[in-house]
């Protein structure tokens, strides 16, 4: 197989669909790095089937697919299809009916990658094997991308080991090997499960032969058992029948009985509902009574806690103002201290303006005219002492005079020069500090930057001041909300504890009535109160004294124009029948519906009027104990939500309370922060003004020493200059010595030097008093600009200091008003405290009163309900007992029926049938009882035998049969068992015969390329760490001309890649993969090194098949491919090729 092209669309940089063309010999890629060279071998060894998204330099598999730019969309999709020429039938069987394979991978973002052969769907498994068996693969070695040489160099001899199983053809051993173990412990644990399921079928095969034996036991006793059944039921039959009969002579007795009793009891019944007439006021009095002291003893604690409140907030207003008070303090002191030092630097700007007045500048004028006026008479001076010396010097006769007047003039010039030396060391000395001006410049950085951190500083405080402000009101008003919500909370907590002892206290005996299982509609409680009544108390329990029983719903219907008041309420069963017959509707429709009431029915409105069947009406305004129960109750159900979202609320106005709480006191812990640290900001800006005007008085002291020394300096060079001058005369002189001398001469010669001499020291004072007015000037305009900049500064700092000085006065007064209406709270608490205690013990008088006539009033009601009870337990005996025989002779008349239809159903024929039957008993028993005794015996003897299986013939002959199917399974496993691991063991040792033999081939070709590359030497490859080929590492060792024996880490970086190129050379040259991919392989060498490693390129490609593409950056290599493909990104993150065949361009040129 042959590889002749690369198809790229959407994966990384190659957007645009692109075509490769992977043609015999060497094909060149260049680029300029991050263009996407690298892109072509990633999409080759993508579509071979590599499924490591880190491999691709991915972070997800879904990142090759194009991403997108500023100029293009992002892609969905990527598609790599690789062509290859199958014409020598070399690819697998089932891929081997063309002469061209097309292997192409798609990708979809987020849905994975599909795989097509020839546009047939196939595994990843696939593809990975059909290129495993061609020597190459997406990790084969012959896929060098970058740096993969040095992972060859560092890898492990196991790792190593792939090149060898790559050169042998035994790449896809592994996984074939692997899967046939897989088989292999597939099939053993299918043998091992089989052996188990076989030994549990033998078992089961065992016990169902003995449950045969139990069933046939078993069908025995039923068929004796269902002739003494038989024989039973009709004894049980004869004895119902004279039961019923007996039953019912009783009931008609007991029915007269009965009416009497009842009588008793209504008029009974009539006197309670009298005495409970005026129990209704009294409860809706002692329940509103304990919801208006539950009500105040919240708002007492209310006022508790708004008095520890207004105690806290006055302490914190008076350490408030405290704080202000410091800071008032401080902020005046920086006031005056800024009024000090303007005030300072004012009287030192108008010293220096008075003295530089207009005197100043007439000085300044006078003296540069009298250092001109001398200037000129030194001119003057000098011009007639040179006339009088060239004179004198013609006229000079003695040499003695002479050289005593050079040898004078020397001795001066040698004194003035070592004068202007030293001067001129100490002028240089004195004439620049650097380090003085460095360090005066950075201390007056430093001053600048210390006083604008105190002014920062001052504003933090500021801020952190209005911060706090904010956040005192903010924590004050989340505490109201808290409070208002937690009140809120206490009073309906308080008003359901008072409606809930109310409903308790209503509640009598020991029976929840059926009231607690009821829902009204709001609105519609008094409609159901005067409905009922006290029937509400009654409870469904059937073992109360008065208790609601199931009844069928009434055929009868309301009139028309009422509705039931089913509708209205949630009520359980027992209750239906009665509500079915009481009818809802306004006043006027039930004046109207009265009339056509049938008995039993009633109808109701929603204010509490009734209208009944026999003609009795109630208003609205009677009182209705039920109705104010139903209200309440209802009332109860109400605030129970009410309550939960309030408890929410106030939960949530808590944290924020707490939150905000908590902010306040981290700003007032910044607060005291910044102000704690302002103290020392201050020092340090002190500290840095007093060193840099230190530094100002040592560089004003520097530049006066060093005025006063140019002066001396320059009085020692004019000195210097005269004399010589005076060294020049003389040596004139004494070349021009006269014949006589004139003493004359020689006395006006002297004149006119010391006139020179004294010109010139007088020029010299007028020049040095000049310059030392102009720098005075200097030195005072300087110092006036100083001063300038450091009252600015001053005046800032007064002012911010003003501005803050107001802004606290503001805080000041704000936080005395505050504290004002604080210290006023206490009284307004304590005022509401009174009222409220007031209050509460007329609140509680009244609860008291409440509750005494109430308790009264109950036990009056009791003791009419205890009579009235005691005449509807006659009554309910009585009906009971009625109801009792009624259900005994229901009982009795269903059991006979049901003896008789389990005897019909059973026996199949008539009870009287059954006595002139045979019974096909052995002994004929004398009585029901014997029947029964006998009877149990036999069930205990049938029950004794457990269970049985009526089936287990037929499941015993089908498990024999699953046997012996299951034997013959076991059979041909133990065969499929032997020949997987004969199939191993073969793979095994093939597959170490062809390692082996690959392993000699590619050792001598690894011998002989060392050789051609290193020019001499030895190397040789090692199977080391296991004596099994399949498991053993591979070593290099290799010896380079000049050096000792050893493995490949002791190379050095050069020699290391041409050892690894070497091997990878001589893998192709012992089983040549079809395609070579070298990635920047020569980056690390020389020019020497890639001109060998091109050589061997050569070299492989006369003797091989494979065709090589090396992607590379070195001109060398560039030079020696068969063609070039460049690839550009002349769009930002888009790649394009573009391809040049070499050959051709020379074959044209060589035409031309």
């Amino acid at each position: 197989m042959q590889f002749t092209s690369l198809k790229i669309a959407g994966f990384k940089s190659f957007v645009d669909p692109s075509e490769f063309q992977i043609e015999v010999g060497v094909t060149g890629v260049v680029g300029p790095n991050g263009c996407g060279k690298s892109n072509l071998l990633e999409a080759l060894r993508w579509v071979m089937g590599a499924n490591s998204a880190k491999a691709m330099r991915a972070g997800a598999m879904d990142d090759v697919i194009f991403s997108g730019t500023g100029q293009r969309p992002a892609r969905n999709h990527a598609d790599v299809v690789l062509t290859i020429d199958n014409s020598d039938r070399s690819a697998p069987s089932q891929f081997n009916d063309s002469d061209v394979l097309e292997i192409s991978r798609r990708i979809n973002r987020g849905a994975g990658s599909s795989y097509h052969i020839n546009g047939k769907s196939c595994r990843a498994k696939d593809v990975q094997l059909l290129f495993a068996d061609a020597s190459t693969g997406a990790n084969s070695p012959a896929l060098v991308r970058q740096g993969q040489i040095n992972e060859l160099i560092a890898a492990k001899p196991q790792n190593r080991r792939r090149v060898l199983e790559e050169a042998a053809g035994i790449s896809g051993l592994h996984t074939r090997r692997h899967e046939a173990e897989l088989r292999l412990r597939a099939a053993e644990t299918n043998l091992s499960r089989l052996d188990d399921i076989g030994e549990e079928i033998e078992s089961q095969y065992q016990q169902l032969k003995k449950q045969v034996r139990v069933a046939s036991r078993y069908r025995n006793l039923a068929t004796e058992i269902r002739a003494l059944e038989s024989f039973a039921a009709l004894l049980r039959w004869t004895e119902a029948k004279a039961a019923m009969q007996s039953t019912q002579a009783e009931l008609d007795e007991l029915a007269q009985k009965s009416g009497e009793l009842a009588g008793i009891a209504a008029r009974a019944l009539v006197a309670a509902e009298l005495a409970n007439d005026g129990m209704d006021e009294l409860r809706r009095e002692q329940a509103i009574a304990q919801a208006l002291v539950a009500r105040l003893s919240a708002a007492r604690e209310s006022v508790e806690r708004d008095e520890r409140d207004a105690k806290a907030r006055r302490a914190a207003l008076e350490h408030r103002l405290q704080e202000i008070a410091r800071d008032l303090l401080h902020e005046t002191n920086l006031s005056s201290d800024a009024t000090q030092s303007i005030a300072r630097l004012e009287v030192e700007k108008e010293g220096i303006l008075a003295l530089s007045n207009s005197d100043d500048q007439a000085q300044s004028e006078a003296l540069a005219a009298t250092a001109r006026q001398a200037e000129q008479e030194r001119d003057l001076t000098e011009a007639r002492f040179e006339e009088l010396s060239v004179a004198q010097a013609e006229r000079q006769a003695l040499i003695a005079n002479a050289q005593n007047l050079l040898s004078t003039a020397k001795a001066r010039c040698e004194r003035f020069r070592t004068e202007l030396g030293r001067a001129e060391e100490v002028t240089e000395a004195l004439q620049a500090d650097p380090q003085l001006l460095a360090d005066t410049e950075t201390s007056e950085q430093e001053k600048t930057a210390a006083a604008e951190i105190v002014i920062a500083q001052r504003t933090v405080i500021s801020d952190h001041e209005q911060t706090l402000v904010k956040l005192d009101d903010e924590v004050q008003s989340h505490r109201r909300l808290f409070d208002d919500l937690r009140r809120e909370r206490d009073e309906l907590a308080a008003e359901m504890a008072g409606l809930q002892n109310a409903i308790a206290i209503s509640a009598t005996g020991d029976w929840a009535p059926i009231s607690d299982d009821l829902k009204v509609q709001p609105g519609f409680e008094r409609a159901l109160a005067v409905a009922l009544g006290d029937d509400l108390q009654a409870s469904t329990d059937t073992a109360a004294p008065s208790h609601w029983d199931q009844a069928r719903l009434p055929k009868q219907q309301l009139p028309a124009g009422a509705d039931p008041l089913s509708k209205l309420v949630t009520a359980p069963k027992e209750l239906q029948a009665r509500l079915s017959q009481i009818g809802v509707v306004d006043e006027q429709t039930g004046n109207q519906l009265a009339g056509e009431l049938l008995p039993g029915q009633r109808l109701v409105s929603g204010e509490g009027q009734l209208w009944r069947w026999d003609g009795l009406q109630i208003s609205p305004d009677a009182p209705s104990a039920a109705a104010l129960h139903l209200e309440q109750k209802n009332r109860l159900g109400a605030l129970g939500p009410l309550r939960e979202e309030t408890i929410a609320k106030t939960e949530k106005a808590r944290d924020i309370w707490l939150s905000a709480k908590q902010k306040r006191t981290e700003q007032a812990e910044l607060l005291k922060t910044a102000r704690k640290q302002m103290p020392d900001l201050e020092q340090l800006a002190r500290q840095a003004e007093q060193t840099h005007q230190g530094l100002l008085h040592s560089d004003m002291q520097r530049k006066a020493q060093a005025e006063a020394n140019i002066q001396k300096l320059e009085h020692w060079a004019d000195e210097l200059r005269v004399a010589q001058l005076e060294l020049e005369a003389a040596e004139i002189a004494s070349l021009n010595v006269p014949d006589e001398t004139s003493q004359a001469y020689v006395q006006e010669l002297e004149t006119a030097r010391q006139q020179r001499d004294q010109a010139r020291t007088l020029s010299a004072e007028a020049e040095a008093s000049f310059r030392a007015v102009q720098r005075e000037n200097e030195s005072r305009a300087a110092r006036l600009v100083v001063i300038e900049s450091d009252m600015q500064s001053w005046q800032k700092r007064a002012e911010g200091s003003n501005e803050r000085f107001d802004a606290l006065s503001t805080r000041e007064t704000e936080t005395k008003d505050r504290l004002q209406k604080a210290l006023a709270a206490p009284d307004e608490i304590e005022q509401r405290r009174r009222q409220i205690f007031d209050e509460c013990e007329i609140a509680e008088k009244r609860q008291s009163s409440a509750s005494d006539a109430l308790a009264e009033a109950d036990s009056n009601l009791r003791e009419t309900r205890d009579a009235t009870r005691a005449a509807e337990s006659a009554a309910s005996d009585a009906r009971e007992h009625k109801a009792a025989l009624t259900a005994r002779l229901e009982s009795a008349a269903e059991k006979l029926a049901e003896i008789t239809r389990s005897i019909q159903e059973a026996l199949g024929c008539e009870p009287e049938e059954l006595a002139d039957s045979e019974t096909g008993l052995r002994k004929i028993p004398s009585d029901a009882q014997e029947a029964d005794t006998r009877l149990h015996k036999l069930r205990i003897e049938r029950d004794n035998i457990g269970g049985v299986n009526l089936q287990a013939e037929e499941q015993a002959e089908e498990l024999a049969t699953r046997l012996d199917t299951m034997q013959a399974d076991r059979d041909e496993i133990t065969t499929a068992i032997s020949k997987l691991r004969t199939g191993v063991d073969s793979l095994n040792h093939e597959g170490r015969e062809r390692l082996l033999n690959a392993f000699e081939t590619i050792n001598n070709h690894f011998k002989s390329l060392f050789l051609t590359l290193f020019g001499g030497g030895e190397a040789e490859l090692r199977l080391t760490e296991s004596d099994d080929p399949l498991e053993a590492g591979l070593e290099i060792y290799a010896c380079p001309p000049g050096k000792k024996m050893g493995t490949m880490s002791l190379m050095s970086g050069g020699e290391q890649a041409l050892t690894a190129m070497a091997l990878i050379f001589a893998v192709f040259l012992s089983n040549p993969a079809p395609v070579c991919v070298l990635d920047e392989v020569d980056a690390p060498l020389d020019d020497a090194n890639v001109e060998r490693f091109c050589a061997m390129l050569d070299e492989m490609r006369s003797r091989t098949q494979t065709r090589f593409i090396v992607i590379t950056h070195n001109p060398l290599t560039m030079s020696r491919v068969d063609r070039l493909y460049g690839v550009t990104m002349a769009e930002r993150g888009v790649s394009q090729l573009v391809s040049v065949d070499l050959q051709l361009a020379e074959g044209l040129i060589a035409a031309e």
